[in-house]
């Protein structure tokens, strides 16, 4: 099976979630670490600083990273369960253009489960500020 087109695809949609995950972290962070004022009628601008994140960076985020880690995750299944079944038979020689393969679908999974952690964070954040 030829995977230098899939690798290539693969690559190409870590390469867009890892980007946008750098750019995005940091302002999610301080939306995370945002300090509210005591009263509650008093949060509408740290409350809405934290709906923006959530809505134009976070949620994208999230849900791109994981449709990312969807188009080849069968793929990389498969390919994870041959190099199993290899490695008990003992007769098959190591492909390191499909270990490159499974090794960039793990990036990709790695940062849409880092995109969902934050994403949680923030809901969180905006619950503990009193918002429904």
């Amino acid at each position: 099976m030829d995977m230098a087109n899939p690798l290539a695809a693969s690559s190409m949609l870590l390469a867009i979630v890892a980007v946008l995950f750098g750019a995005w972290t940091g302002d999610v962070g301080k939306a995370v670490d945002l300090k509210f004022e005591r009263e509650v009628a008093n949060r509408g601008l740290d409350i809405a600083q934290i709906q923006n994140v959530l809505c134009t960076k976070s949620l994208p985020l999230t849900v791109g990273s994981w449709l990312a880690a969807g188009v080849f995750f069968w793929r990389a299944l498969d390919l994870t369960m041959g190099a199993i079944n290899c490695a008990r038979s003992m007769t098959c020689t190591y492909d390191d253009v499909s270990a490159a393969f499974v090794l960039t679908e793990s990036f990709v999974i790695l940062v849409a489960i880092s995109a969902t952690g934050q994403f949680i964070q923030l809901v969180a954040k905006l619950k503990s500020a009193g918002v429904p």
